[in-house]
């Protein structure tokens, strides 16, 4: 069901004036010219973005919320109070292990942490939506894909160009609202992917709706099936039109390594 949020002058309508709907409609297509046309005839605005996951049963939730549940908690006991404790664990861990100075930014740290693989409250979008169906199309042949598309109330943006600091997004995301982070663009995975990332502090359980999987007072959310038998197709293409592959979108010497393996063919080469 869709969140309506605590704004009473929002009625049935929310900022972009678009009235609510019941719930989210999942929008399939039949064939990849269809998701061509669809995602070339959206890019370019400044407060969309977009979120591809290989498998769509899994909720868009951060991967913070996602390790407190494969350590044995439910979503009925996931908030705010343990995702705060979590998240303070790891900014002194990343302390000791010097890498975080004390008065460093630990924006900065939580969003490289993020891009390598660590447990965060940011949720990765790109405002590419070419980069989210390629990770909604991996997998082939297994289950189908998803992606999310997040319409954001352009206030509630935040640029860390403009000295946007950690405890902003924790004061910004109060009371369960939304909040999109601009990174800086120094790290080559973040300009390349053309990321960002959405985040809030949750006002109630994880098992109630919020900003992620729900259309609220500051967003909306669209949802697009990617069909499993469409994904080795999907990647041809990616890779062919868009030069859109592993390589690229991890520039470091570990995708280069796996893209140059001993089972790697040589192309054209021979």
């Amino acid at each position: 069901m869709v969140n309506r949020g605590s704004d009473e002058k929002a009625g049935w309508h929310n900022c972009f004036g678009t009235g609510w709907s019941d719930s989210l409609h999942l929008n399939c297509f039949s064939n990849l010219e269809e998701i061509v046309k669809c995602f070339g005839e959206t890019r370019g605005s400044q407060n969309i973005v977009w979120r591809g996951q290989s498998n769509c049963m899994w909720p868009a939730f951060p991967s913070l919320y996602r390790r407190l549940r494969y350590a044995g908690l439910l979503d009925e006991q996931i908030n705010e109070g343990l995702v705060a404790l979590a998240e303070s664990r790891i900014i002194e861990s990343a302390k000791v292990n010097a890498l975080l100075d004390d008065g460093g930014s630990v924006l900065d740290f939580m969003v490289r942490l993020q891009h390598y693989g660590g447990a965060t409250r940011l949720l990765d979008v790109t405002y590419d939506p070419f980069v989210a169906l390629y990770f909604a199309s991996g997998s082939p042949n297994q289950t189908p894909g998803v992606i999310f598309r997040y319409r954001i109330n352009p206030d509630r943006v935040l640029d860390v160009d403009d000295g946007a600091l950690w405890e902003d997004v924790i004061e910004k995301g109060t009371g369960g609202r939304v909040v999109l982070v601009r990174p800086l663009k120094l790290d080559r995975r973040i300009v390349v992917q053309s990321g960002a990332f959405v985040a809030t502090k949750l006002e109630r359980e994880l098992s109630a709706s919020n900003v992620f999987t729900n259309v609220t007072y500051d967003t909306e959310i669209s949802m697009f099936l990617i069909r499993s038998d469409l994904k080795a197709q999907i990647r041809q293409y990616l890779s062919i039109e868009k030069n859109i592959n592993e390589q690229t979108l991890f520039p470091d010497l570990s995708a280069f390594a796996k893209e140059n393996g001993q089972r790697s063919a040589f192309s054209a080469w021979i």
